[in-house]
């Protein structure tokens, strides 16, 4: 009995060692460190899973026509945009694995932020007065929604609020939809 109990207890404790082990760090410090103020809560903002970069961002993808999607249904859902006669459709079946797309249309140059755990998406303007960005994945979310970072500054934004949350607090982007022309197909796309 003794020597099962010294196992037993042996068990336990490694077990409790490696959830110690394994305990992660809810505060976005490591990585993702944004010194000074947040726009919001900092401990409100948490570790989605993959880390950053750890679900990759698209930048100018390749681009192929409609007819040729034959992963697509009739009845997929997809964002799109249009600027002047150029139209652009980005599935959720791409953005539920890539949830950014970059990309630029004729004189625009938009990031597409999807978030497939609140099924919320946006159209962002990549340009600033420091030139023109791109947004990657920073791996936080805040109210399980994502929370992208700037790759030209390593800032990370709200897709809630369109602004900064870090170190450049209160920055904005212009938002090329929903009001400028968000398509959320729910009828035949092909």
């Amino acid at each position: 009995m003794k020597r099962y109990t010294s196992k037993y207890q042996l068990s336990i404790q490694l077990g409790m060692l490696i959830l110690m082990g394994c305990e992660s760090d809810q505060n976005p410090g490591n990585s993702n460190d944004n010194s000074g103020e947040w726009l919001i809560p900092r401990d409100q903002v948490f570790d989605g899973g993959p880390g950053k970069d750890g679900i990759p961002a698209l930048t100018n993808p390749e681009l192929i026509q409609t007819s040729a999607a034959s992963y697509l249904n009739d009845n997929d859902l997809i964002l799109g945009f249009v600027n002047g006669g150029e139209t652009r459709a980005y599935p959720h079946k791409i953005l539920n694995w890539h949830e950014i797309i970059n990309d630029d249309l004729g004189t625009e140059s938009v990031s597409v932020i999807y978030c497939p755990l609140t099924g919320t998406g946006i159209g962002w303007d990549r340009n600033f007065t420091a030139g023109k960005t791109t947004f990657g994945v920073s791996g936080l979310l805040y109210n399980t929604n994502v929370i992208p970072y700037d790759r030209k500054t390593d800032t990370n934004w709200s897709q809630l609020w369109n602004r900064c949350s870090g170190a450049k607090t209160g920055t904005k982007t212009s938002i090329h939809f929903p009001d400028d022309g968000l398509l959320v197909c729910l009828g035949s796309i092909l």
